[in-house]
């Protein structure tokens, strides 16, 4: 860009070619700074939204794992309700199965088996020939005496 200036009389350069080439300088630094203000304000600008952006996200982040940490909390608090009606269910489950098999036995079977064989009886007793509708002195049917040779002395009522 230096250009070459003519030597004027007085002995030295131009003035006219020196201040024409000074304003030009000064037209390319002032475009020069005009670039440069433009440079950083775009770079500024840039930063101001990469920086937007950074918070924007961490934000962000911090409302997902609020949620996601809240819904680990609610996933535990569920899987230990579900353990502890799994271990209830458990407990009575052989609760009830420990009363029975203890509760219930062979004997029991055949005991409440007979009784039922002789109200059956009883019941046949009623229904046949032999049978008279007789009162004692309290005023309830007499008891035949077929009943009392089977072994049942109740009436039905008395078994209730």
């Amino acid at each position: 860009m230096p250009e070459k200036f003519t030597f004027s009389k007085r002995g030295g350069y131009d003035p006219q070619e020196v201040d024409s080439y000074i304003e030009k300088l000064e037209a390319v630094i002032k475009s020069y700074k005009s670039k440069d203000a433009a440079i950083k304000n775009a770079f500024v600008n840039a930063q101001i939204a990469a920086d937007n952006i950074i918070r924007n996200a961490e934000l962000e982040s911090a409302r997902i794992r609020e949620g996601s940490v809240a819904q680990l909390k609610d996933i535990r608090e569920s899987v230990s309700a579900q353990r502890t009606m799994l271990s209830e269910f458990y407990n009575d489950y052989n609760n009830m199965v420990r009363k029975y098999l203890h509760g219930v036995n062979d004997n029991d079977i055949i005991g409440v088996s007979d009784k039922i064989d002789r109200f059956e009886q009883y019941l046949s007793k009623l229904s046949s020939d032999d049978y008279t509708a007789q009162t004692d002195s309290a005023g309830q049917p007499a008891q035949p005496a077929q009943a009392e040779a089977a072994g049942v002395t109740e009436s039905p009522e008395d078994k209730i």
